[in-house]
């Protein structure tokens, strides 16, 4: 397994790449995007470890995303299947990806309750849905610092996370090392992953005001009563970041791809047993068959051959060797011609020149 060193410019094609993919397979990538929520969802309403559950099972569903992605690529179509690909790849690679999920909840509870400390719990309980997110408590200071964060705090645990489920699906690195390698391979992109993260920020944006826009548009209109336009906007804008979320994670596969090398294909089969290389013969010091008889009897009366055969005609060098050989043969045994007595003759016959054709 080797680091690839990306430029800056890599980050937009990864950004373009995920639509692309998206556009390859949308309702496919849609539906096990919208699949994969919907059980972590339900996992998180289990009773006191629901919270904890959902957020072990995120590197599983990050990876079930990148394999989805990996498919759509390769022109196959992503199956449901490919949500359980962490459970059925074996016991090892099963045990390290529950410990990779271990380390991923327990890093971002400690996040949480690192915030926890700066407004006593209140971001904690909106944001695990122990409480309602109320415009009085998002414009309080105190709420907008802890934030801000967990923000800052999350974003060195999303680059150690990054790779990892890649790492330890296709390459079997271990948990612990496979952070490692993950961040290490950020933060040596650290130009692409800004480009990266700046262009999908320019995507979410462009796609708010554009629907902002289409709700102003169709209220004019009339088409929407305006007592409604809130309630559209809002089923649009939702339906519009579950599309491109579906884009986002559809380019994780892609960033994963260009920093480290393909993984060893196991059932590949070993140097034995490969395809033999192709034999590469010797030059051929024997002329080609030529055209005809008619085109030897030329040659050997020292009438230059036709152009358009003579291009064709490629005999190796010394020229005059190999056209009296060809003329002999071709001309003794060629259908419907009868030999020359003249041809045994002008073996010391030389042109005045080779032709530039020779």
């Amino acid at each position: 397994m080797k680091l690839h060193i990306v430029p800056a410019r890599t980050g937009l094609a990864w950004v373009k790449g995920g639509i692309f993919v998206f556009r390859r397979q949308p309702l496919a990538m849609a539906a096990l995007f919208f699949m994969t929520m919907a059980a972590m969802s339900l996992a998180s309403v289990v009773p006191l470890v629901g919270p904890a559950i959902a957020l072990t099972l995120l590197p599983s569903a990050t990876l079930a995303m990148m394999v989805a992605s990996a498919e759509a690529l390769q022109g196959r179509f992503p199956t449901p299947a490919v949500l359980l690909v962490a459970f059925r790849t074996g016991r090892d690679r099963l045990h390290h990806m529950m410990q990779l999920g271990a380390l991923y909840a327990a890093g971002f509870l400690g996040i949480i309750a690192i915030s926890s400390l700066v407004d006593g719990g209140q971001f904690a309980q909106v944001y695990l849905g122990g409480a309602p997110l109320t415009q009085e408590t998002a414009e309080n200071p105190d709420f907008q610092a802890a934030m801000w964060v967990a923000m800052a705090l999350y974003l060195p645990l999303s680059l150690l996370f990054w790779h990892a489920p890649g790492l330890v699906h296709w390459h079997g690195v271990p948990p612990v090392k496979s952070l490692f390698f993950s961040i290490v391979a950020c933060v040596r992109n650290i130009g692409a992953f800004t480009v990266y993260g700046l262009g999908w920020m320019a995507v979410f944006a462009i796609g708010g005001v554009l629907v902002s826009l289409l709700s102003g548009l169709l209220a004019v209109v009339g088409i929407l009563p305006p007592g409604n336009v809130p309630g559209t906007m809002g089923s649009i804008m939702v339906g519009l970041a579950m599309m491109m979320a579906t884009m986002f994670f559809s380019s994780i596969v892609l960033t994963f791809r260009d920093c480290f090398d393909p993984p060893e294909r196991p059932d590949a089969p070993p140097a034995d047993d490969a395809l033999p290389a192709p034999h590469r013969t010797r030059r051929r010091l024997t002329p080609r068959p030529c055209h005809g008889a008619a085109w030897c009897r030329r040659l050997a009366h020292g009438r230059p051959p036709l152009a358009g055969r003579a291009r064709r005609h490629r005999h190796p060098k010394p020229c005059t060797a190999a056209w009296w050989i060809c003329a002999a043969t071709c001309c003794a045994t060629a259908p419907g011609s009868t030999p020359r007595t003249a041809l045994p003759q002008a073996t010391n016959w030389k042109p005045a020149r080779a032709p530039a054709w020779c």
